[in-house]
């Protein structure tokens, strides 16, 4: 969609006329750390062994 280091058409200007927000073109996500993968994988082992958790 967006052509980084398009000649004529800055980045600004193809945003604007694909009415797109600015920040997620320039966005750039960051790597997560191992503590993080590690509870995200606790938390799915956890779910799945007692899914009901936390509902009513």
């Amino acid at each position: 969609m967006i052509e980084r280091g398009h000649p004529h058409v800055s980045i600004s200007r193809q945003c604007e006329l694909l009415k797109l927000s600015r920040s997620p073109v320039y966005y750039v996500p960051r790597e997560q750390c191992q503590e993080d993968l590690e509870l995200m994988y606790l938390i799915d082992q956890q779910h799945l062994e007692t899914p009901y958790y936390g509902s009513r």
